[in-house]
């Protein structure tokens, strides 16, 4: 149980570096990332975090991608984007700058990469959801009933832009 907590809070903890680092862009362009398989789920709302799927401990690097529809600075709140007909796009972001001066980006690379798929049953997760979450396991029961599904997608980018089909993944 509680390796499942410390899971589901590095992948949060991505979507949570953003609440202090970006301000959301609404101006729509063609980069983000579509991912495809959901039918299953159309309704629900995803977010995404980059991460390794063999090896927990695996220390390579990581470009620290983060994936959602919107991520709100003064709210502190991330917003999924909804499942229609199967798929979503959302927009990413990564970090750039050092410990002292970061700041987070639109990503444009060219990388393949693994992402943590979670799929919300509403559309906004707020920071407050995982405050002493590692410390108190109905604070996980909490968050296990916001989550409509999880998985898994790998991806390879261009310019910003990937697609790839969602595995589902036990979060266990």
């Amino acid at each position: 149980m509680k390796n499942t907590v410390k899971f589901f809070g590095i992948i949060i903890l991505a979507a949570a570096i953003g609440f202090s680092m970006i301000a959301c862009d609404d101006e729509e362009d063609n980069r983000g990332l579509t991912i495809t398989g959901l039918k299953d789920y159309n309704g629900k709302f995803v977010i995404a975090a980059e991460g390794t799927f063999t090896d927990a401990e695996d220390d390579s690097e990581s470009s620290g991608l983060v994936a959602a529809a919107k991520i709100d600075i003064n709210k502190e709140t991330v917003t999924g984007g909804r499942i229609s007909g199967g798929s979503v796009t959302l927009k990413v972001w990564t970090t750039e700058g050092d410990e002292d001066n970061p700041n987070i980006i639109e990503y444009s690379g060219n990388d393949t990469v693994s992402f943590y798929v979670v799929i919300l049953k509403e559309a906004t997760i707020n920071a407050n959801t995982f405050d002493g979450i590692e410390d108190d396991p109905t604070g996980l029961y909490t968050l296990l009933g916001k989550i409509a599904g999880f998985g898994a997608v790998e991806v390879t980018f261009k310019n910003g832009t990937a697609s790839g089909e969602f595995t589902a993944m036990s979060p266990f």
